[in-house]
């Protein structure tokens, strides 16, 4: 009966061990001043989408307004992207830089030359350049239609 007793409490003390070791990790509570921000948030959200002023969202109010929130949710990762592909942090991709794109590697020699991608020949590629050649790269990848 003592191995019994031992071995139940073995059994017992193993989870208490393990939690003890590695308690589970629970999420603070979000602050009240941050569930205001989000609140705000998605109540201007429904007032730019809720574009005659009734206070409801139709189908086409809705599919407008989340097709213009994907877009802007591109945009802003086209930003990210292209602010990190800036190496030297000047605002704009040299040469080197846009040779390294990821797009342009995979492209190979059906790339856009830079000199093509540079659309005001000032030997550097503004944000408006840099969405251009995504922007041919997509059409190229694209099937036929």
């Amino acid at each position: 009966m003592n191995v019994l007793k031992s071995s139940l409490m073995a059994l017992l003390a193993t989870p208490v061990l393990a939690l003890a070791a590695n308690p589970p990790v629970v999420p603070p509570a979000a602050p009240a001043a941050a569930a205001a921000e989000r609140a705000d948030t998605v109540a201007a959200q429904f007032n730019r989408w809720d574009t005659d002023r009734n206070g409801s969202l139709s189908l086409d109010e809705f599919r407008k307004g989340y097709e213009q929130s994907r877009r802007n949710v591109a945009l802003a990762q086209m930003r990210s992207n292209f602010i990190a592909r800036d190496t030297d942090k000047s605002g704009y991709l040299e040469k080197g830089e846009y040779e390294a794109l990821p797009v342009v590697k995979a492209a190979g020699a059906k790339a856009l030359p830079f000199s093509q991608a540079d659309k005001n020949a000032d030997g550097r590629l503004d944000f408006t350049e840099y969405e251009a050649v995504l922007a041919a790269a997509a059409a190229a990848a694209a099937p036929p239609r």
